[in-house]
């Protein structure tokens, strides 16, 4: 578990290439933040994460948008993620 007591955080985490890297970190031992423009995808990978026994939540947010990143990075500072 080499990244044990990490926080990663996913852009376009809920498919592809983005769901990949969050399986394989989370594997490694570290909280993942699976943001994604799609609940559902975001929610999917959250799920999948979980079931297998890693912690993760999902951040719906278009990162291309700066008011939306700057919005989410306010509430993301907020969040607990203790389970």
């Amino acid at each position: 578990m080499k990244l044990k007591d990490k926080v990663v955080l996913i852009t376009g985490g809920g498919s592809g290439l983005g769901r990949e890297m969050g399986l394989t970190f989370a594997r490694e031992g570290a909280t993942i933040g699976v943001n994604d423009i799609k609940p559902e995808s975001a929610q999917n990978v959250v799920t999948e994460i979980e079931r297998a026994g890693g912690k993760a939540r999902p951040f719906v947010a278009d990162v291309s948008s700066s008011a939306t990143r700057l919005t989410r990075w306010g509430a993301s500072r907020r969040i607990s993620w203790a389970t």
